[in-house]
């Protein structure tokens, strides 16, 4: 009965390690694409004060001035579109989604484990002779079983349990 019961705990306890690691992964796509949403500001930012500063130049007369502003974001456009591969924003997400999947997959096949192991404690606390060690000694109670109800929701089937 405890072995039982204690596999119950374990597979829930996986449950929520998965989640967890779903949150993690969501949260490192949140910052990616922060970072990416960032930087692509900057470049915009940029282009606007060059394209604004080229149209403030004058042909055939020298401007220091604006021909200098030119010159520093062009220098710093460069730089920008050089180091923007090296962000590799949509690489990294789909990498991001490809855990977010397998993460999905895990948590899946763990609440089927879990649901499965509930299935076993509850079916063998109630079984002879199990039941009367049961009520004498352990006095387990039996583990309710995981419902998913938006999913059971949108099914048409219902048992009639």
């Amino acid at each position: 009965i405890i072995g039982y019961y204690n596999a119950v705990k374990r597979s829930w306890s996986d449950v929520g390690v998965y989640q967890r690691q779903k949150l993690d992964v969501l949260a490192g796509m949140e910052k990616i694409v922060k970072d990416g949403k960032d930087c692509e500001k900057s470049i915009l930012t940029n282009i606007v004060k060059l394209r604004e500063n080229i149209t403030q130049l004058k042909e055939g007369e020298i401007e220091v001035e604006n021909l200098g502003a030119v010159h520093a974001l062009t220098g710093s456009l460069d730089v920008s579109l050089e180091n923007y591969p090296d962000i590799k924003t949509h690489s990294l997400l789909l990498k991001n989604m490809q855990q977010l999947k397998e993460l999905h997959e895990d948590i899946s096949a763990s609440i089927r484990i879990f649901t499965r192991n509930i299935e076993i404690f509850n079916t063998y606390i109630e079984s002879f002779p199990a039941s009367f060690v049961n009520k004498a000694f352990t006095k387990k109670a039996r583990v309710q079983e995981y419902h998913d109800t938006q999913a059971e929701n949108e099914m048409e089937y219902k048992p009639n349990f």
